[in-house]
């Protein structure tokens, strides 16, 4: 396994909310930030490929009620 960094924006109509349902949703590895209405959504993740690190972290983004702006940026 290996460690990826990378992040994504997203939008939502509940910000206040996100935080929340990204964790209920199983995401421990994220880090929010809001800037200029969008949400920055940062990660280290460990997982076998990059690929496969990146799909699940869009599946938890999408399934806490946002909608992926663009991303995902790998972070050097």
């Amino acid at each position: 396994m290996e460690y990826f960094s990378f992040e994504f924006t997203a939008k939502t109509d509940n910000v206040d909310k996100f935080e929340d349902e990204l964790f209920e949703n199983g995401c421990r590895d994220a880090t929010v930030i809001i800037q200029g209405g969008q949400l920055i959504v940062s990660f280290d993740r460990e997982e076998r490929n990059y690929k496969k690190a990146t799909d699940k972290a869009r599946a938890e983004i999408e399934a806490a009620g946002a909608k992926i702006v663009s991303g995902p940026h790998q972070i050097y």
